[in-house]
């Protein structure tokens, strides 16, 4: 009877979600909320949630100003420039087909080029840069949380339980197919062996679909 209630506690383990959960009553000001979400929330996957229970993806991050959630995206801004072969320093090529490398000029500006060509002792290349740009997705006040799953640390707890949930399992099918023989025997020592390593991939498989969440949660 240990056994089962064990098992019983084990399962809802491994299917209990995993998450950290943050509110205004965990700082002593919602502004220290606001900078602790900020400072998580950068170029992370964040699902927004509004208070009728409607929900929009960032995929870049999102930033807390003047009570006001804005989502971080950005634009590609491409130059094109030439520097004579004479003013590099140093190349270092970054691709076998030597069209991208990082230079640095005599003065000690280092650029990163692509699309490099070289003609009359002269070097033509561009670079292109990422511009953070905002969308702004709603006031603060009509917001009812925002949440970012990472998958891989949930794997560790579910495998952790679904191995001991196996070993349970096993143990108690074990006992009941062991009958003092050595067919017995043999049988029972497969389920030991066995229900622990089914058990260990289910937790990772489980582990990796329910992530471990964290939850910043605006108006509680």
């Amino acid at each position: 009877m240990k056994c089962f209630y064990l098992f019983i506690t084990l399962i809802l383990l491994v299917f209990t979600g995993c998450s950290s959960i943050y509110s205004v009553k965990d700082f002593p000001s919602k502004e220290e909320l606001y900078n602790s979400f900020n400072n998580f929330a950068k170029d992370k996957k964040l699902d927004i949630k509004f208070k009728g229970d409607s929900t929009i993806t960032v995929n870049d991050g999102a930033v807390i100003m003047n009570d006001t959630l804005f989502a971080l995206g950005y634009s590609l801004d491409k130059k094109y420039g030439r520097a004579a072969l004479s003013g590099i320093e140093k190349i270092n090529y970054t691709s076998s087909d030597y069209k991208s490398a990082v230079l640095t000029l005599n003065n000690g500006k280092v650029i990163k080029a692509d699309e490099i060509t070289v003609a009359n002792d002269t070097m033509e290349y561009s670079v292109t840069r990422k511009i953070p740009a905002q969308t702004k997705v709603g006031v603060i006040s009509a917001l009812k949380e925002a949440s970012y799953k990472n998958h891989w640390l949930g794997i560790p707890p579910r495998f952790f339980m679904g191995t001991a949930t196996g070993f349970v399992v096993g143990l108690s099918i074990a006992s009941a197919y062991n009958d003092n023989t050595q067919s017995g025997q043999n049988k029972a020592d497969e389920y030991i062996i066995s229900f622990p390593f089914l058990g260990a991939v289910i937790g990772i498989v489980w582990g990796w679909i329910d992530g471990y969440t964290y939850v910043y949660k605006f108006n509680q």
